[in-house]
């Protein structure tokens, strides 16, 4: 778990579903040792509770993921449930009942510096504002991760607000690299994504190999400035540098 979890909690791919399908996995373990009395070594219990913290932040407040790198929208709030049945935390039931139960975290807005992963909110639905209408970014300042899942998307965001979906990320959507257009390269590549495309390149350099589209070059150098976070204030400052080009991108 130490492999397949960084220290933030986030799956090492950085995928917001293989995320989840990891926790699901990993949920599924700590409820069968604990139904059979069985003893894990804490740093299972610690992992899995920073992987659902993960979780808790980056569903956005309409109840769904955003689709990073390899993945599909999706709703995992039945995994904050059994994170709740499984720690106590009543945090995690906040999450799950989209904030009719339980209890708000302390924080509107997270780093998850290993992973590279801000995400900022206007609240938790616990003030003036419904949970569903709060606003929401999510910023991407890490790497690509193992797996060959990640896309060429450094410093991409993605913004909800007042229920409604503003700015997305479109995923994964395919795999398959046949057809006269490859969506798989096209839906993996820089210009497909929320950040800034410098003369129309990706950010590595990612082209046909024996069979299939590879990344061939350097990955780009994210670097992470500044991130404060207070009530009713929000900054990050980041950076990214890519051997494809001489221009430093800032956000």
């Amino acid at each position: 778990i130490q492999e397949d979890l960084l220290p933030d909690g986030v799956h090492c791919e950085l995928s917001t579903e293989y995320h989840h399908l990891v926790l699901k996995n990993y949920l599924g373990v700590l409820r069968l040792a604990t139904l059979n009395q069985i003893s894990l070594p804490d740093i299972i219990a610690s992992q899995i509770y920073k992987a659902l913290e993960f979780s808790l932040y980056v569903h956005k407040p309409d109840g769904f993921i955003p689709a990073l790198s390899d993945a599909d929208p999706g709703c995992y709030r039945d995994l904050l449930r059994q994170g709740y049945e499984l720690f106590g935390s009543k945090t995690f039931l906040y999450g799950a009942s989209q904030g009719t139960q339980g209890t708000p975290p302390t924080s509107y807005s997270k780093g998850f510096s290993d992973s590279g992963y801000f995400v900022m909110r206007s609240g938790w639905g616990d003030q003036q504002e419904r949970f569903e209408n709060e606003r929401y970014l999510l910023a991407d300042c890490g790497p690509l991760g193992q797996g060959n899942h990640g896309h060429l998307d450094a410093l991409n965001v993605e913004v909800a607000a007042y229920g409604r979906s503003l700015i997305v990320d479109p995923g994964r959507y395919t795999y398959d690299e046949s057809g006269k257009t490859n969506w798989r390269a096209a839906f993996r590549g820089t210009a497909a994504h929320n950040t800034v495309l410098i003369d129309g390149k990706n950010q590595t350099s990612y082209r046909l190999g024996a069979s299939r589209f590879e990344i061939c070059g350097p990955e780009p150098v994210t670097e992470v400035v500044t991130f404060e976070t207070q009530p009713g204030f929000d900054y990050l400052h980041a950076v990214v540098r890519s051997a494809e080009y001489p221009v430093i991108h800032e956000r």
